[in-house]
């Protein structure tokens, strides 16, 4: 609240205060990347999203051969908190 942050001269600070969190609880197939871009063209969770979905993040990893429950979001400290936690 106090930082300036800038970007080519462009204030981000009102930019990242008015984001809305998002979030999403996908059951990831086989065959599918968590991730948000892969090198190998492979199919990504993020595919599976509708195409107006807003930019989010897998929280955590899947295999790609491995289904299961995963959280996609733009919420940088739901994300720190589970992935903290998961560490201990």
């Amino acid at each position: 609240s106090v930082d300036h942050i800038k970007v080519k001269g462009k204030l981000l600070n009102p930019i990242i205060a008015g984001k809305e969190p998002v979030y999403y609880l996908i059951n990831k197939p086989k065959g599918y990347l968590s991730s948000r871009s892969d090198p190998q063209s492979r199919p990504l969770v993020t595919d599976l999203l509708p195409r107006d979905a807003p930019r989010v993040y897998p929280v955590g990893r899947l295999d790609f051969n491995t289904e299961g429950i995963i959280i996609l979001t733009n919420d940088g400290e739901l994300t720190n908190l589970i992935t903290k936690a998961g560490a201990h």
